[in-house]
């Protein structure tokens, strides 16, 4: 057989995501909510599983194939997108994440993996929360055009601003988690809705726009991340590719980092640095457009210096929490417009 004389270039691969009512592992269609974000930067997943080998047998010198079997009954595919977080964007990353689409966006300990305080969702299951990730231009062949990976759920989201990277836009990077085979086919969505046309920017801080507990510091770069752990539930009868349905094992755990110019605003924060436990209210504000983030009980984990800029700076690593384990009270809590 002759060399196959297509090929495909990373830039060629147009990455939209779909969104609306469907049953768990079926795509969406091409008339459901499609959106397109502005991406950086991404990786694929491929329509392949780890090969595991049995036990040896006793007096043979090679492994046998009747040894070897692909686990399609505990596959897992994981990829990754950063994208610039304009306004669609960051609504499509809340409904995904925490089930939530209207500003503010709220993280309580309610919402669960459904939305409604529970953590599981079975196969099948209409739902609205996971998207459609569509690659298009993505497929090996000039008939199967397109990669469609059903069941996506956010597996981690960060958030991050960095004066010295994408001019200083809001970008949020992106861990994909389905347990359904990613498909090699065409769809064409009937219309796709760009992100957006502007993102929050470090530069539009306000001069009082980080707060930790009432002091406030001059930010020279933050990042945000939400994180949990996902899980496939065994597979169906007759099928070893199909589980029963995925859950949430643990909980959202919510970090980040903060990165300031060393002073006496720092200086006073000293106490919650070194043994005091207590929570303290975090906030940062930005505008044109607006995006704000409130914590209303962090924690700041060990903090550092770094002296190897014009001027002394600190980062302050801190983590989100629940106010006296309340299930109902925010630990998040995110505005945009």
């Amino acid at each position: 057989m002759a060399l196959a004389g297509n090929f495909q270039t990373k830039q060629n691969i147009d990455i939209v995501w779909g969104s609306g009512n469907a049953n768990l592992g079926t795509a969406h269609i091409a008339g459901s909510n499609w959106l397109r974000p502005k991406t950086l930067d991404f990786t694929m997943p491929e329509a392949s599983t780890a090969l595991e080998m049995g036990s040896p047998q006793n007096n043979l010198g090679v492994e046998v194939e009747d040894n070897a079997v692909h686990r399609l009954d505990t596959a897992t595919w994981t990829f990754t997108q950063s994208v610039i977080a304009e306004d669609e964007v960051i609504k499509a990353i809340f409904k995904n994440f925490m089930a939530d689409d209207t500003s503010p966006f709220a993280l309580t300990g309610a919402l669960g993996l459904d939305g409604s305080g529970g953590f599981s969702l079975d196969h099948g299951s209409a739902t609205t929360i996971p998207n459609t990730v569509l690659f298009q231009n993505g497929g090996p062949s000039s008939s199967q055009v397109d990669m469609i990976v059903a069941g996506c759920f956010m597996q981690s989201v960060t958030f991050k601003m960095d004066p010295s990277s994408n001019g200083g836009q809001l970008v949020a990077d992106i861990t994909w988690w389905t347990s359904h085979v990613p498909v090699n086919g065409s769809l064409t969505p009937s219309s796709i809705t760009d992100g957006g046309d502007e993102s929050a920017n470090i530069f539009n801080i306000a001069a009082t726009g980080c707060s930790v507990d009432s002091q406030h510091l001059m930010l020279l770069g933050w990042d945000l991340a939400l994180s949990k752990t996902l899980a496939r539930a065994g597979w169906q009868e007759g099928t070893s590719s199909t589980p029963w349905g995925i859950c949430q094992t643990g909980v959202t755990e919510v970090t980040g980092n903060l990165t300031a110019k060393r002073d006496d605003n720092t200086y006073a924060l000293a106490d919650h640095l070194l043994g005091d436990s207590a929570g303290v209210a975090l906030s940062l504000t930005f505008a044109n457009p607006t995006f704000t983030v409130t914590c209303a009980k962090t924690l700041i984990n060990a903090s550092a210096i770094d002296a190897g800029g014009e001027y002394l700076y600190c980062t302050l690593p801190f983590r989100a929490v629940a106010e006296d384990s309340s299930r109902t009270a925010d630990v998040l809590s995110v505005t945009s417009a």
